[in-house]
């Protein structure tokens, strides 16, 4: 017997899911555009030869990779979750922010594309703990609120490597609270999630020295809570 073309792909009985699908295709296409130039501006730094050279590509290079790249799909990610229409507000505002970094426009444009996307990644975050409040999800909040600063920063006229600590943080914190999800189906000790929260209140505060006391939160012990906020969730696996 033939087997029925639909059933081996149930997306084909369902034409919102096409249509869902389509729609977030060039969302993730702008991802992955930020992630081919920030590897190209990668190349370029490194003294090595790129395919594109561009005058912009290096100074950018830091804010294209993490909130060009890693900020929309982690937005994706946060909107397709909520299944509302607003919640793509923040991928579209920062994959359209990363792709003009790419283009001659004023940097001023982007920045302001990124700063939106930012504030509407918090918002996403605000409706999920109203929906169900967790030490994982305050992570995440935590690492969109870094974004966000990162982002105003720079708006500001703050030059990237005096925000990088909040660039850091959004994908220290982001990533560990996944982990911490993540690591529910397993027997977590009962003072992980205390420790974990410890940790993400340690990396919040370094990043706001960094700023403030540019020399003293460089060295402080909270910026190192950086690497052992992951460690917390599941030790041995980092």
């Amino acid at each position: 017997m033939t087997p029925n073309p639909a059933a081996l792909n149930p997306a084909a009985l369902n034409p919102a899911v096409r249509r869902a699908g389509a729609r977030r295709a060039p969302l993730l296409l702008a991802a992955g555009l930020c992630l081919l130039a920030g590897l190209d501006a990668a190349l370029g730094m490194l003294g090595l030869p790129a395919p594109v050279t561009a005058d912009r590509l290096p100074r950018v290079h830091g804010v294209l990779m993490v909130l060009g790249f890693a900020g929309t799909l982690v937005a994706l990610e946060r909107a397709v979750a909520l299944g509302r229409p607003w919640g793509y507000a923040a991928p579209g505002c920062l994959g359209a922010g990363g792709l003009l970094l790419l283009s001659p426009v004023d940097l001023v444009v982007p920045r302001l594309l990124l700063a939106a996307g930012c504030a509407a990644l918090v918002a996403l975050y605000v409706r999920f703990w109203r929906r169900q409040a967790s030490a994982a999800l305050l992570a995440q909040a935590a690492g969109a609120v870094s974004a966000l600063g990162a982002a105003l920063l720079w708006l500001g006229g703050i030059d990237v490597p005096r925000m990088l600590p909040w660039l850091v943080a959004f994908l220290v914190l982001t990533i560990a609270g996944e982990r911490l999800e993540l690591a529910r189906v397993a027997v977590l000790a009962p003072s992980a999630e205390p420790t974990f929260l410890a940790s993400v209140g340690a990396v919040a505060t370094g990043v706001v020295a960094t700023l403030l006391w540019p020399a003293t939160g460089r060295s402080s012990p909270s910026t190192a809570a950086c690497s052992s906020v992951p460690a917390t969730v599941l030790p041995g696996t980092v």
